[in-house]
């Protein structure tokens, strides 16, 4: 991370780059990696604007990653929360995974060890597709709850594209995960959504971690962050109100 401080305080807990390389490195290694820095690039608007750009350069192992992480407090257990930003995936992405491949884009974990995931799933034909999952990775072998792909919505290469996710965390039905990309909603499940008294400790509101070869490189911009949907002109749905389509 060079030049500037990325980004600003959006949460209480703090937030900060995860520099996960999976092998022994030092302050000095450690970005032949993992690296970030803010470039000056044209933004999703067209305009000129300064971005965070993450990377994978090398793999120590198969855990190598590098996320921006949100650390909230656990006091709450956040039953609600609305995230979305700008992000650019590298143009040769695709190439990079190949086929029968996967690459995370957001998760959350709970300090129990329950997660969320969304991810970029590659076919046999090496056609992407998005897939998201609940699971349990307490112990030692990893237990799914529930999972579900959409192989018809678009998944945007090489362009900028707004990735929108709203959870509601409960045990009972009224549950729900909610994921659109460029105002397209790509997933809408009701239903038992990773609720209990373990709070989530961990969200990885943007994501560097993919199988296949490297690098693996992104570009973010405009990072919001809500405790309830935003229905329009910057004000909150109220509670037991309908997401728009």
């Amino acid at each position: 991370m060079t030049g500037y401080r990325w980004a600003p305080e959006i949460w209480r807990g703090g937030g900060k780059l995860q520099l996960l390389a999976d092998t022994p490195v030092t302050p000095s290694t450690v970005s032949t990696y993992v690296f970030n820095e803010i470039q000056k690039v044209v933004g999703p608007r067209g305009q000129q604007t300064s971005v965070l750009y993450s990377e994978i350069r090398q793999r120590g192992g198969g855990a190598t990653q590098t996320p921006y992480l949100l650390t909230p407090s656990t006091a709450a257990l956040q039953e609600d929360l609305y995230v979305s930003y700008w992000i650019k995936l590298q143009p040769d992405c695709l190439e990079r995974l190949g086929a029968n491949n996967w690459r995370a884009l957001f998760e959350w974990k709970t300090t129990a060890q329950r997660r969320l995931i969304t991810y970029i799933y590659t076919d046999r034909l090496n056609k992407p597709y998005w897939f998201l999952k609940t699971d349990d990775l307490s112990g030692g072998v990893t237990k799914s709850f529930w999972e579900i792909a959409n192989h018809i919505a678009p998944v945007p290469i090489g362009k900028w594209f707004k990735f929108e996710f709203f959870w509601h965390r409960s045990a009972l039905g009224e549950g729900r995960a909610w994921q659109a990309i460029d105002g397209r909603v790509v997933f809408d499940r009701f239903g038992p959504l990773l609720g209990g008294n373990d709070p989530i400790d961990r969200i990885m509101l943007t994501q560097v971690y993919a199988g296949g070869a490297v690098p693996k490189y992104q570009w973010v911009d405009e990072i919001e962050i809500w405790d309830g949907f935003p229905c329009g002109d910057g004000v909150p749905c109220e509670p037991g109100l309908t997401i728009p389509k």
